[in-house]
């Protein structure tokens, strides 16, 4: 649960700013002349009010670290191999 909690926080706050300005230090014209104001009401936090698609879209984005947490979990722990002798609690 902790985890879960760290990864959406950081989600929705640390990494729209850490794409933002990692952008513009590998400089992607996209993020060249366009402001951070700009980018984060307007193409990230905006259209979470529109609803539909893009709302969708954005939301995924958001959860974007905790989605490739929760994934990279998953991932583990089906890799490991499953020993059906041992007693379950």
């Amino acid at each position: 649960m902790w985890l879960g909690l760290l990864f959406v926080c950081v989600g929705f706050t640390v990494w729209p700013l850490f794409c933002y300005y990692g952008g513009r230090a590998l400089g992607i014209a996209y993020f060249e002349h366009l402001p951070l104001r700009v980018w984060a009401e307007g193409r990230v936090y905006g259209p979470l009010a529109d609803g539909g698609l893009r709302s969708l879209s954005r939301l995924l984005y958001l959860l974007g670290p905790y989605l490739f947490c929760l994934g990279l979990r998953l991932a583990m722990y089906f890799s490991l191999p499953q020993n059906d002798n041992e007693e379950k609690p």
